[in-house]
């Protein structure tokens, strides 16, 4: 039967689960709709987050579990997410814990640093080598995301509101924008007001973010600046997390289908972190959060060197 563990990756789009065999090193995988715990609660979690876990292990037992959610908070949440894990995996190790803590395992192979998220949302999350951690962000759409995809999107329409009030600069954006969504509206202004009548929420605002690179990369200078902003705003997380840990220099990796994907964004975050005068230095990822979360699970069991095996075959 082998020993098999598990991983998951439940975001708002999407849960990802990866079971490995300890014994054989083979893996296999789980995937279910999102399991955003402050969006869907732990009914609709539950069900999609389960759904992956025996997809992923295909009809052998876990001996343990590491399940890691987007918008889970351990003080508001930890009691219900206990509850039902104890009822699907009686007697099962199994580790609850926000996203990022996956990202973050991924990004340094469960080692000492830092890692931005700049998705649908953004946070920054840190550990040292004495093993204090520390984080800045994730305060959700309402008053954060700063970094974020959302935040491009706000940014984005801001910038075209001020277009069509005669206040800002023309945009290539605006073009783009009509093209790709002509159902909200055959001139600028009606479009914007389109996005009320329509009631776009925070995927559909984010999802503004793509036509805000590919815009900035065609040299548009409304949304260069965009970009730049963002960087600048994931910029003051790092260095936040860098001063809570007080520890340096330390890697810093950037992940997240947003901010990992642009050049420009990297290029200005370097740059603002040295006029910061922050020692973090940005690196590559080593394993993606899925298989961070999978790392995780190997140390609810113990032992370094099954730590240290797990990792080997991840990479």
């Amino acid at each position: 039967m082998g020993r098999w563990i598990v991983g998951v990756d439940a975001g708002g789009t999407n849960t990802r689960a990866a079971g490995l065999d300890l014994d054989s090193g083979r893996m296999s995988f789980g995937n279910a709709a999102g399991a955003n715990w402050t969006v869907h609660g732990p009914v609709v979690c539950a069900e999609q987050i389960g759904g992956a876990v025996v997809e992923a292990l295909a009809g052998n037992p876990p001996q343990a579990l590491c399940i890691t959610v987007a918008g889970y908070y351990p003080p508001d949440h930890q009691a219900d997410a206990q509850r039902w894990a104890d009822t699907l995996w009686p007697g099962v190790p199994v580790r609850i814990a926000p996203d990022v803590l996956a990202a973050w395992a991924g990004a340094h192979g469960g080692e000492a640093g830092v890692v931005l998220i700049s998705g649908t949302g953004s946070i920054c999350y840190g550990r040292a080598t004495s093993g204090s951690e520390a984080r800045a962000g994730g305060w959700g759409p309402l008053f954060g995301d700063e970094g974020s995809a959302y935040a491009a999107g706000v940014l984005a329409l801001r910038r075209l509101a001020a277009q069509v009030d005669c206040i800002g600069p023309a945009t290539a954006l605006a073009e783009r924008v009509l093209e790709r969504w002509p159902e909200l509206g055959a001139d600028l202004r009606n479009w914007l007001r389109g996005i009320y009548r329509t009631g776009w929420g925070r995927e559909q605002v984010a999802n503004l973010a793509r036509e805000v690179k590919e815009a900035a990369e065609a040299g548009d200078p409304v949304c260069v600046e965009i970009l730049e902003q963002i960087a600048r705003d994931l910029a003051l997380q790092a260095v936040g997390v860098e001063r809570q840990l007080q520890e340096a220099p330390l890697p810093l990796a950037v992940q997240g289908g947003f901010g990992a994907t642009s050049p420009l964004i990297a290029h200005c975050l370097r740059q603002t972190l040295r006029e910061a005068g922050s020692a973090l230095h940005l690196v590559e990822g080593r394993l993606s959060p899925l298989n961070g979360a999978v790392l995780l699970a190997v140390e609810l069991l113990g032992g370094k060197e099954l730590v240290m095996r797990a990792r080997e075959v991840l990479l």
